[in-house]
């Protein structure tokens, strides 16, 4: 479930590609069925835009606002 009103997401960019990587991958699993490690480097950068796209708009499940890390959940 997306974060509700009056929840001000932290805008990501471009450059946050290796920072949110677990969220991204996260995300990558659940939308497209596909691991990161099964894509090419160009095809990683073009879903991550549209993964940066999501989450600056407010539209990602709120767990990935709140981070995950190599073990899981924060």
């Amino acid at each position: 479930m997306p974060p509700g009103p009056g929840y001000e997401v932290e805008r990501i960019g471009s450059d946050d590609y290796f920072l949110k990587n677990h969220e991204f991958s996260t995300w990558l699993k659940s939308a497209h069925g596909k691991h990161f490690t099964e894509l090419m480097a160009e095809d990683a950068r073009m879903l991550f835009e549209e993964f940066k796209a999501e989450w600056n708009a407010g539209k990602l499940p709120m767990k990935l606002y709140k981070g995950i890390t190599v073990h899981g959940l924060r």
